[in-house]
């Protein structure tokens, strides 16, 4: 629903890490960003943690949310920690 702030969580896959070190969320952070004006939504607050993040958002569209996370990790990132796939 547009203009509510939400808590929105994303985890990596059976709860595994994915980021193993500080520069590998600076492509995530980067990717974020790139999509926030197409995707119409404020981000008030985040969080990013070994296997999972944290949001607070807030959307101006109906699909807001969903343009804004369907990002999905890229392969140098899973074979960094050693998890090939």
């Amino acid at each position: 629903m547009p203009g509510l702030a939400y808590h929105v969580t994303q985890r990596g896959t059976n709860r595994q890490r994915v980021f193993f070190t500080a520069a590998d969320r600076s492509p995530y952070l980067r990717l974020l960003h790139a999509h926030l004006a197409d995707a119409q939504l404020q981000v008030w607050a985040w969080c990013l943690m070994e296997n999972h993040v944290h949001f607070v958002v807030v959307p101006e569209r109906e699909d807001s949310l969903s343009l804004l996370f369907r990002i999905r990790q890229t392969k140098p990132l899973w074979t960094a920690g050693g998890i090939d796939g």
